[in-house]
């Protein structure tokens, strides 16, 4: 359940957070996210190379602003891009809670300066594709939206899946920033216009986004997600509706693995028993690994026939 918190009730510490907000009289959202060890987890469980980690790290937060909407306790989201890039894709599932899991196709994607200016260019870790979203709410038929990657920027992209998709008008801003020893700092914020705004509301919103420091310049200040609203937003009436933690997590585990083998064909598990050595099975989301050994399997086959 949302309720209003009184600014005093929301807490400055520095660690993975989700803060919702409005402003000026409801006609703007706010949500932002402190995710420095979501992402530092990714970093870790899948051996991400810099540049994957800002890849991933990147979708992360973009997935959790973007759950922050997920009302029903049922509902979840995954989000998957696909490009001709280096990187190949990503995935990532959300919950409702705003606790992300995922991966890159990629995990290990280096990227050489440009001749040209002697920079590196994220985007060329991307390239050209397309981004899915595919949400069940818990109440209906999954819902799927697909558009084409616009820039090769992550949050850009984002933006434009809630524009195009979604028909909500949105700025998404994230950022991750990482060095030698891992990452440093990351998060995001989501504004979005709701209904009964304006087009002054419009202006003032481009505006404010055209001339915000990168996220990654106030959380190395200091600042928490609650204290990103306020300083995007510039309502002294900002009314904060709940603060959260969110975090990595995968709920993968044995049982859920033993699930999946019983859903596929009979004839595959059968095929599967015959092996004396067992199986191995791996979650892409957590590099977690199951082992199941030849009479497990084949008790599965007799669990299947009692179907």
């Amino acid at each position: 359940m949302i309720a209003d918190l009184k600014p005093e009730a929301i807490t400055h510490q520095i660690k993975d957070e989700l803060v919702i907000a409005t402003a000026f009289s409801g006609r703007m959202r706010g949500i932002a996210v402190q995710s420095t060890q979501t992402v530092t987890d990714l970093m870790r469980v899948h051996d991400l190379s810099p540049i994957s980690t800002i890849a991933l790290g990147l979708f992360a937060i973009g997935a959790q602003l973007m759950a922050g909407d997920l009302k029903n306790d049922d509902a979840s989201m995954s989000i998957t891009l696909r490009c001709d890039g280096p990187l190949g894709g990503m995935v990532v599932a959300a919950e409702p809670t705003s606790y992300v899991r995922g991966y890159a196709f990629n995990p290990r994607v280096s990227l050489e300066p440009r001749p040209e200016d002697g920079k590196i260019h994220f985007r060329d870790a991307v390239g050209a594709g397309s981004l899915t979203v595919v949400k069940n709410l818990g109440v209906r038929e999954p819902y799927s939206g697909t558009v084409d990657l616009i820039s090769g920027e992550i949050a850009e992209d984002l933006a434009y899946y809630l524009a195009a998709s979604e028909q909500i008008p949105s700025v998404l801003a994230a950022g991750v920033l990482v060095n030698e020893t891992g990452v440093v700092c990351a998060g995001g914020l989501l504004i979005q216009l709701l209904p009964g705004y304006t087009e002054e509301d419009v202006n003032y919103i481009e505006r404010r986004a055209a001339g915000f420091p990168d996220v990654t310049f106030w959380l190395q200040q200091g600042f928490t997600a609650s204290q990103l609203l306020d300083l995007f937003f510039g309502d002294k009436n900002l009314k904060y509706l709940e603060q959260r933690p969110i975090g990595f997590c995968c709920p993968c585990s044995r049982e859920r693995m033993e699930r999946n083998l019983l859903a596929i064909g009979k004839a595959d598990l059968i095929e599967l028993a015959e092996d004396s050595n067992g199986i191995n099975l791996e979650c892409h989301f957590c590099n977690s690994h199951y082992h199941f050994d030849q009479k497990e399997v084949q008790a599965l086959v007799a669990a299947k026939d009692r179907r």
